[in-house]
């Protein structure tokens, strides 16, 4: 049987009717089998799967059905409400974005579909297209909806219209403007005024429309419209605002406005068209100043119209810096919109001009010849124009312009075309038509605020017409309190009368008003800065420049700078340390973040090194000043820093050349002049300090040139004529005879014939400080350098004025300045009382009793305590002088004197200490003949030599080169000091220089002969007999003689003197008849006869040579004496040694055993024995006798050097010699060589050259003999380095070098050496006392022979 289709097709869809959907299913798929592309039934299908809640199999069934028909209507409406269906309740489920989105895509595509079958029904097309201007809304295509949108709009149904608008309402503000103009045809056709009342909504709707179409007088009648049904609605009062803010008409009046600005702020206080319109409503009100604060602080998204509001109110605040700053913000963000550029261009031009300036008007011109084009038929271009072609000098371009537009006779800015004009007049001088002009300006608009203003700078560059000014700037005030400019301008009149106080008020009142109005101002802050100072109100002027630094970035470097300056400043003014510390610390923070800011400015280096200075940091400063100069190298300040900071810092030879280089750009800068002869003086001081005097008087005449230079240039400067009253007290210390180096300038010294002397100079002194005391008489300084002045004078010539004259400057100083406690001091020093003494004293150190300068108080103190005999008092004293300064040497000197009468053991160190810490100067060398005399004292005593007292002062001190360098200085300054020349003499004789000791004998001998009192006589005496001893010394025996002849009494040592030179000079006979004198006249006891019969014996044998009989006799008369000489025992041996007397020679022995354990004596006793042991044969007993005593005393190099000595004598006489018995000898050598330096006998501790060069002769005569040969050719060298004038240490580098040279080398090295050892046997003849050593003259032949030999050789 045949299945039939239409059957089953009509059964289906009465399942469908009647919700039986499985039927439904299995009669679809039963007719699907039969016939496979049966639209109807895939439609049903799809149905009942919908139903069944099976979507996937719908939807496919759907889109089946579709495809088998596309034009048919059923199967693409039931897809579509299928869509819809499962779209709607995936939008309630919220599970799944994505699968929402691809159903609302498909359902679009179906919706096209049926926009296009369902055109030939209206009702259900118009459905379709509402229905797709939602869906592409809610898909975000504006455009498919607005195009959807006019279809429907254009149908002009108002229902339909009023669907359209709900379905755009959440889109309005994102609709393009055409779309925008038809909707909101539509909305005003829908919303009559007049006709039936509408639902807010849409009116709501419209006036979003209007808004967005910028149809802002329709925006404002429709929210007015509003208002009306709800005096509260927000976006009402918001859109009015708007309106407002974007569009400069408005049909509402400024009060009305006010009120729904106040009531939607009171709604929304951060709306932002709120604030904006309350800005520009209080600009138009006349209150700019209420609006900027309002804009500055305001945050919004709408930046251009806030600049834009901003810009007008700077405009009417006349705050032209700011107001170019805001255009050139306004000019970067607004590149894309030409009318906003050329508005913001226009406003910079007007900007730069007002704010003046070359720069600004150059720019100005640029940016008026861009826009000249698009702008040029803007009246607001041509005013411009015209004012820059007047501020630029182009007059007649000036007149064209300003004739073109008088013409024109434009009503609303014919005040800027006169004010234009007025200034044109007056810049072709005709003053008088130009103040006719503003006049008749001012009185046409009497309330024009910018006009009056105008007028008034304009008339305030004339001076005849500053009041006028005045009067008309004081009227604009009446009428805008917020303008600074005339604040500045009235201030400024009021500043320039200095001599009024009241004007000075009423201009820092003015100043401070126009700060507060517009602290971004340079100039406001300038002047008020001025004042501030003026009127020495510091406090102010700091927090005046901590707003500005606050809060003008522009201007904070300035504000840094003068900030610093400020503090600077107050740092002078303060008087106690930390707050001086403090207020320069803050000048230096100020100052390093100005130079953060900009690091290339000299000015602000050169502040800062100031304030560097202010706190001590001289290195800093230093620095900051040297980058100054980099910067500005004709700065002559910069210069001059760095020349006085190195003179502070003690750096005085670079000052010197600092201030020299700066005189050289500058030879008439007095400062320079001045500071270099401050800093010559310092060298001076320092020179006079290390005793060269010389030097001294040089940095004198030197500052003495400079001041006299300094003094012409400027005659009314106390500081020079001071100084050079300084140079004067200077040289009062310096000798006489120095005094003929110092030059003074012809002004001073106007004779040249006279010689200028030391009274000349000290005189000068009390002239130059009156000089400068009439420059400033209350000075207690200068009256107490005068007081020093005239206690110079009266130590030269004491007189009684010159007393008088110090006593009255002193008390006249302490009446000025009674707490100084220098100037008790000096009283205390120049006057004569006891008691005024002992109480300026006293009263010097109640004033200062810890500072370090009372140290000399206490000494002077102490000193006249010592002066009348109180020593516990005067120790005391000391001993206070002491715990304050520890080096100050008087203080150590009185110690000593004190110690010189009661405990005289300590008396030597403390005078040592003072030549130890004491220089060359003045009070701090005088110690230095005391401890001289006490080193001369123990050097002559021969018991103290033994005392560890004496190894320690004497040797391990230096006592001898000390106090001869202490005593240098001293004579440095005391010339005429005949003692310390004496003893200078007798430490350079024991030290071996001769010539400087000659020089000191004859200076003092000298100083002694214009003295003919008593004392000086018996003192010349002394100094004679120890220069005839010196030239005794030096083989000058004739003049000793002579010398010794002068002498006024006769004593022992000069009668011994006078016998030596005789013996010296060969004149036996007469030395022994002055010997004999001696002893008959003046020898006091028995060791002195005892001793001088040994001399007497000396003579006799010498004389009666080789008759020994008389010298036998009188050396055994010597030995009867108790106690007998040494030496005279010593002698009597050796006499017996020679004459070969076993019997004379056993009793001196047997006499020597006493003393042949004393150091002084055993090595001469060695030699004796060790002597007659070799002359009877017995070499190795002398040896051993050598041994014996070495072994008893060790420490006695002598005895080391007699057995080197002796043990070489043997080996080089020995047939057959051992390389180690060389050895032994240079080790025993060495070993002597070594104790000489830690011995404390004979020489008393001072190495003598002679003794040097034999030891070392020794060791390398002992390496030569040992067959080493270059260790011995070096300590040769040694040797001859150590005395050049020893033949022996000649002969033996002659000895040593022979075998050496002659056989190492080149030929030409051979030839050349041994040329050269030649030539030192020639030296040894001609310069060297060969006559000395018997055997050396033919040695030296022998050797001379053998050279001789070699070279013929080579």
């Amino acid at each position: 049987m045949e299945y039939d289709v239409k059957k089953a097709l009509k059964d289906a869809k009465e399942f469908v009717k009647n919700k039986d959907y499985n039927s439904a299913l299995d009669t679809c798929k039963a007719i699907l089998k039969h016939e496979k592309n049966n639209y109807l039934s895939w439609v049903l299908s799809a149905v009942s799967f919908q139903e069944l809640g099976q979507s996937e199999k719908a939807l496919t069934a759907f889109v089946k059905a579709t495809e088998l028909q596309p034009d048919q209507l059923t199967a693409w409406q039931g897809l579509a409400a299928f869509l819809e269906q499962e779209r709607n309740h995936l939008v309630v489920t919220t599970d799944g974005g994505q699968q929402s989105h691809e159903l609302s895509q498909k359902l679009c595509d179906v919706y096209k579909k049926l926009e296009c079958l369902l055109k030939s029904d209206p009702v259900k097309h118009l459905n379709i297209l509402k229905k797709q201007c939602e869906l592409y809304i809610s898909l975000g295509q504006l455009e498919n909806s607005a195009d959807r949108a006019v279809l429907l709009l254009n149908k002009g149904d108002k229902e339909i219209t009023k669907s359209v608008a709900k379905i755009l309402s959440p889109v309005v503000s994102r609709l393009d403007h055409q779309t925008l103009q038809i909707l909101g045809r539509s909305l005003d056709e829908l919303v009559d005024p007049e006709g039936e009342k509408s639902d807010i909504f849409f009116i709501e709707q419209k006036l979003l429309v209007a808004l967005q179409l910028k149809q802002y007088l329709k925006a404002v009648a429709v929210a007015s419209e509003i208002l009306l049904l709800n005096p509260k609605h927000v976006p009402s009062l918001e859109a009015i605002a708007r309106a407002f803010v974007e569009e400069e008409k408005n049909d509402l009046s400024l009060v009305r406005v006010g009120q729904i600005i106040d009531a939607l702020l009171s709604a929304t206080p951060k709306s932002e068209y709120g604030l904006l319109a309350k800005a520009r409503w209080l600009l138009l009100n006349g209150k700019p100043l209420e609006a900027k604060q309002l804009l500055e602080f305001m945050d919004t998204k709408n930046t251009t119209r806030k600049s834009r509001i901003l810009c007008e109110v700077y405009q009417e605040l006349h705050q032209w810096r700011k107001m170019e700053n805001i255009c050139r913000d306004g000019l970067e963000s607004t590149v894309s919109v030409e009318s906003d550029q050329r508005f913001w261009k226009l406003m910079l031009i007007k900007s730069l001009m007002e704010a003046g300036g070359d720069e600004h008007l150059k720019e100005a011109s640029t940016i008026l010849g861009n826009i000249r084009d698009e702008a040029k038929a803007s009246i607001m271009f041509r005013l411009l124009e015209a004012t820059l072609l007047l501020r630029s000098n182009q007059l007649e371009k000036c007149k064209h312009n300003l004739d073109a537009l008088e013409e024109e006779h434009p009503i609303d800015n014919m005040d800027k075309v006169l004010l234009i004009k007025a200034e044109y007049l007056e810049k072709t001088g005709s003053h008088a038509d130009a103040t006719q002009l503003l006049d008749h300006v001012c009185e046409s608009y009497p309330q024009n605020v910018e006009v009056l203003l105008k007028a008034a700078k304009m008339l305030w560059h004339s001076s005849s017409n500053r009041g006028k000014s005045v009067a008309i700037m004081l009227n604009v005030i009446k009428l805008n309190r917020d303008i600074a400019e005339p604040y500045l301008l009235v201030g400024t009149f009021y500043s320039e009368q200095h001599n009024n106080p009241s004007s000075l008020q009423r201009a820092v009142r003015c100043l401070e008003k126009a700060f507060q109005l517009d602290p971004y101002e340079i100039r406001t802050c300038e002047k008020l800065l001025e004042l501030y100072r003026l009127l020495d109100d510091i406090s102010s002027a700091v927090k005046l420049l901590e707003v500005v630094v606050r809060c003008n970035a522009k201007n904070r470097r300035w504000a840094w700078l003068q900030k610093g300056l400020l503090h600077l400043k107050m740092f002078q003014k303060q008087k106690h340390v930390p707050e001086r510390e403090k207020e320069a610390g803050l000048a230096i923070t100020c100052l390093q973040n100005a130079m953060a800011i900009d690091s290339n400015d000299s000015s602000g280096w050169e502040a800062l090194g100031e304030a560097y200075i202010a706190r001590g940091s001289y290195t800093a400063a230093l620095k900051a000043f040297q980058r100054a100069s980099e910067l500005n190298p004709l700065s002559t300040y910069s210069s001059y820093q760095i020349a006085s900071i190195k003179q502070i810092m003690g750096e005085n030879a670079e000052a010197v050349i600092a201030f020299e280089a700066l005189l050289k750009q500058t030879p008439d800068y007095v400062p320079a002049l001045k500071g270099l002869a401050e800093t010559i003086l310092n060298q001076a001081i320092d020179y006079q300090t290390d005793g060269f005097t010389g030097r001294t008087v040089d940095c004198c005449s030197k500052a003495f040139d400079l001041l006299v230079r300094a003094s012409r240039l400027n005659s009314h400067l106390a500081c020079v004529w001071a100084l050079l009253g300084q140079v004067c007290l200077l040289l009062r210390n310096i000798p006489d005879a120095d005094f003929a180096l110092l030059n003074v300038p012809p002004v001073l010294h106007a004779d040249k014939n006279l010689p200028i002397t030391k009274n000349f100079v000290m005189e000068m002194g009390p002239k130059f400080f009156l000089s400068a005391l009439r420059l400033l008489p209350d000075s207690g300084a200068l009256w107490h350098n005068l007081a020093l002045s005239y206690q110079s004078c009266w130590k030269l010539d004491q007189t009684a004025a010159h007393k008088s004259s110090a006593l009255a400057a002193i008390k006249k100083a302490i009446t000025l300045e009674p707490k100084d406690s220098s100037h008790w001091d000096l009283l205390g020093l120049i006057a004569t009382e006891p008691a005024i003494r002992q109480h300026a004293f006293i009263r010097a150190l109640e004033l200062s009793p810890n500072a370090p300068r009372t140290a000399a108080t206490w000494t002077h103190l102490g000193a006249l305590y010592m002066e009348n005999g109180d020593l516990r008092l005067a120790h005391e004293c000391f001993k206070q002088s002491q715990n304050i300064d520890p080096f100050h040497v008087a203080a150590w000197i009185g110690q000593g004197n004190i110690a010189e009468q009661l405990s005289p053991d300590e008396a030597m160190d403390l005078f040592r200490h003072t030549a130890t810490i004491g220089s060359g100067s003045p009070g701090q060398c005088e110690g230095s003949p005391s401890y001289a005399q006490w080193v001369i004292n123990t050097l002559a005593d021969p018991l103290a030599k033994q005392t560890a007292h004496y190894r320690y002062s004497i040797v391990q001190m230096h006592a001898v080169p000390v106090a001869i360098d202490s005593l240098v200085k001293y004579v440095a300054l005391y010339p005429e000091d005949s003692c310390a020349l004496n003893l200078l003499g007798l430490l350079y004789e024991r030290q071996g220089l001769y010539k400087k000791a000659e020089e000191a004998f004859l200076n003092g001998i000298e100083h002694l002969s214009s003295d003919d009192s008593t004392v000086s006589r018996t003192r010349m005496d002394k100094m004679k007999a120890n220069l005839a001893r010196l030239y005794t010394s030096l083989d000058r025996c004739d003049e000793a003689t002579e010398l010794y002849g002068t002498l006024q009494e006769s004593e022992l040592s000069s009668a011994c003197g006078i016998a030596l030179a005789h013996f010296k000079a060969n004149r036996h006979a007469e030395a022994y008849v002055t010997y004999e004198a001696a002893l008959h006249w003046l020898a006091s006891d028995d060791e002195k006869r005892s001793h001088l019969l040994v001399a007497m014996a000396m003579a006799a044998f010498r004389r009666d040579f080789p008759d020994a009989e008389a010298a036998n006799l009188l050396l055994y008369e010597s030995s009867q004496l108790q106690p007998p000489s040494v030496y005279g025992l010593l002698a009597l041996g050796a006499l017996g040694l020679l004459t070969e007397d076993d019997t004379l020679t056993t009793a001196a022995f047997q006499e020597l055993l006493p003393y042949q354990t004393e150091p002084r004596y055993v090595a001469d006793i060695s030699r004796l024995s060790s002597y007659q042991q070799s002359l009877i044969g017995n070499e190795l007993q002398g040896q051993r006798e050598i041994v014996r005593n070495v072994h008893m005393l060790p420490n006695v190099p002598e005895l080391w050097t007699l057995l080197a000595s002796f043990k070489a004598s043997i080996a080089v006489q020995a047939p057959r010699f051992q390389p180690s018995d060389g050895l032994q000898v240079a080790r025993w050598a060495e070993i002597a060589f070594g104790a000489r330096r830690q011995s404390d006998s004979a020489a008393d501790h001072v190495f003598e050259n002679t003794d040097m060069s034999q030891v070392i002769s020794l060791i390398s005569l002992g390496y030569l003999l040992a067959g080493e040969g270059t260790t011995s050719l070096t300590t040769a060298q040694k040797a001859v380095h150590c005395n050049p004038h020893s033949a022996a240490s000649w002969s033996v580098l002659l000895a040593a070098a022979l075998p050496f040279w002659s056989a190492t080398g080149t030929v030409d090295d051979r030839i050349q050496r041994l040329g050269w050892l030649k030539k030192l046997i020639e030296h040894l003849r001609r310069k060297c006392d060969v006559t000395v050593y018997s055997r050396l003259t033919p040695w030296l032949g022998h050797y001379e022979r053998r050279l001789v030999s070699l070279l013929s050789q080579s």
